[in-house]
């Protein structure tokens, strides 16, 4: 069958380890579970490759690099350190020979062999499945522990044993053993959030090669409010075990309803730890990346609170002091157009847990721009009936007009309202910038950002060709129809690009440059029509009125 998972485990390797020479080496594969399409309540494997490593078990195998030079080490987890951010490898040191030195024989084939032990290999040499949980507990060939790695929980110290596997006795010494790595259904016990700030960074120093991974747009997904509520959250025993639970209250969060300059000390804090993740994401989109927009999501429990309760519908709660306030408490020391955010949550049906459940807007919205780039293009504003409906059941807020408004005018939080015959709909297109300019507009912003980017794709082809007049004009004529193409349809109005000597000038060729000038009239979104009507007198000559 193509596409299968034993076709995809077989494409991780890159040369021939069906020999002898091979015998100990391992074919690591990270595939993702999903939802099956024909039954929501199914869980299958997916035969999408996360991750694929192969290597061997000796900790002193190298191998020659197909670039030449000195030989690498074939060590599987020193390649898995090396090269995965979703698994870590641990082999008991008396497998991988550690302390013995090298394990190959004279002729290059090595002394040890693995095998990766099953259900059957153990009922065939143990004597029955009974061993199985004896095993289990007491020895482990291999083990591979996803995304949390907590060594002092997964190491167990044994006494020596020996086992008869497969007719040979394998002893393991007083070394520790791992617990053998295999698929359970049961919950995960270990909750525990961690430093989310840090993970941060060492996600985004991975992506941070705008060559190798392109990016448009990044969702809060929520990380912000799960940093600010693990940190300040009212429930101590999640406090204490650092755990996030969303229905817990946040301890102090009513302080920033106050409409006064000076925070109190708590409400401060909460808008620091907010502020924390807010400001990775900024930074990797303004100073890093520079070519994605961020979508930031406020603190949800501004929103909802305890078990899925719509905050504004709490008795005594209102719209000024318990939603507008505390959203400009947290924005305003907020000030990038490279980031955008919505004044709600989103209620949704989810088929594993078998109910509505409240998630932040920024996925909802995230969804709503890459739908509004297939139809139509980045620099159409995400916004309006035409493409700023959301397929959502429920929003967290209902605002009328004037409090539109407000969010709009105030915060440059982008409102999501509901119609009757139209149903949710994103109203308002705001960046998070402070200052009016052309990119205070997602549009604008999105327009420069593409562009930017089909540029730079566009010139790097140009890098070492000879700095002259010939290799300029083919810069202005091959980048021309990127912006013909925005131009005719709708995104500027006009454009101009500058090569030649009157930016390259001596000096400029002399330091082994080539400069190109592009000036952009970008197309403004109309967010307000006004319509006026007069009355005239029954023989009034309009050509007289507007001529």
């Amino acid at each position: 069958m193509p596409n299968n998972i034993s076709e995809t485990q077989e494409s991780i390797v890159n040369f021939q380890i069906n020999k002898k020479l091979f015998d100990d080496t391992i074919v690591l594969g990270i595939y993702k579970l999903r939802t099956s399409v024909f039954s929501p309540q199914v869980t299958k494997l997916d035969y999408v490759l996360e991750e694929g490593h192969f290597g061997s078990i000796d900790y002193y195998r190298q191998i020659n690099s197909q670039n030449g030079g000195v030989p690498q080490s074939f060590y599987l987890p020193q390649i898995t350190t090396n090269r995965s951010v979703n698994a870590a490898i641990k082999i008991n040191p008396n497998i991988s020979g550690r302390f013995e030195g090298n394990s190959l024989n004279d002729d290059g084939t090595p002394k040890r062999k693995v095998r990766i032990i099953n259900n059957q290999l153990i009922a065939n040499n143990f004597g029955g499945p009974d061993v199985e949980s004896q095993y289990q507990t007491t020895v482990g060939l291999l083990s591979s522990t996803v995304n949390n790695i907590n060594d002092g929980n997964a190491i167990k110290n044994v006494a020596s044993e020996t086992y008869n596997l497969g007719g040979q006795k394998f002893g393991f010494g007083d070394a520790p053993a791992l617990p053998f790595a295999k698929y359970s259904t049961t919950k995960q016990n270990n909750n525990k959030i961690g430093d989310i700030p840090s993970k941060l960074d060492r996600v985004f120093d991975r992506i941070a090669n705008v060559d190798l991974f392109d990016i448009d747009i990044i969702p809060d997904g929520g990380l912000s409010t799960i940093w600010t509520t693990v940190n300040h959250t009212s429930n101590a025993t999640n406090k204490t075990n650092d755990y996030f639970d969303d229905r817990d209250s946040i301890k102090g969060l009513n302080q920033l309803s106050s409409t006064g300059i000076e925070l109190g000390q708590l409400g401060s804090d909460i808008r620091s730890t907010w502020a924390t993740i807010q400001n990775k994401f900024i930074n990797f989109a303004e100073n890093v990346r520079k070519d994605f927009i961020f979508i930031s999501d406020p603190i949800r429990q501004i929103f909802i609170t305890g078990d899925n309760q719509k905050g504004i519908n709490i008795p005594g709660n209102n719209y000024p002091i318990n939603i507008l306030t505390p959203l400009k408490q947290i924005y305003s020391i907020i000030d990038t157009n490279y980031a955008a955010a919505y004044a709600t949550c989103a209620q949704v049906y989810d088929s594993n847990y078998g109910g509505q459940i409240w998630l932040p807007f920024s996925g909802v919205a995230a969804a709503t721009y890459a739908r509004t780039d297939a139809n139509f293009a980045p620099w159409y504003a995400p916004a309006g009936f035409t493409r700023g409906d959301v397929n959502v059941n429920d929003i967290a807020l209902y605002p009328n007009q004037k409090q539109r408004d407000s969010l709009y005018e105030q915060v440059n939080i982008n409102p999501v309202a509901f119609f009757p015959s139209e149903g949710f709909v994103i109203f308002g297109q705001k960046t998070l910038q402070n200052q009016p300019s052309a990119f205070d507009r997602i549009n604008v912003r999105r327009l420069f950002l593409y562009l930017e980017k089909r540029t730079r794709e566009t010139v790097k082809y140009f890098v070492f060709e000879p700095n002259t007049l010939f290799t300029r004009t083919n810069v202005v004529n091959i980048l021309t129809p990127i912006f013909d193409d925005a131009k005719n349809n709708e995104g500027l109005y006009d454009y101009l690009i500058v090569c030649d000597e009157r930016n390259n000038t001596p000096e400029v060729i002399d330091a082994n440059e080539l400069v190109v000038d592009i000036y952009l009239k970008p197309v403004r979104a109309a967010e307000f029509i006004l319509v006026n009507f007069y009355a005239t007198r029954t023989g009034q000559d309009f050509s007289e009125i507007v001529g």
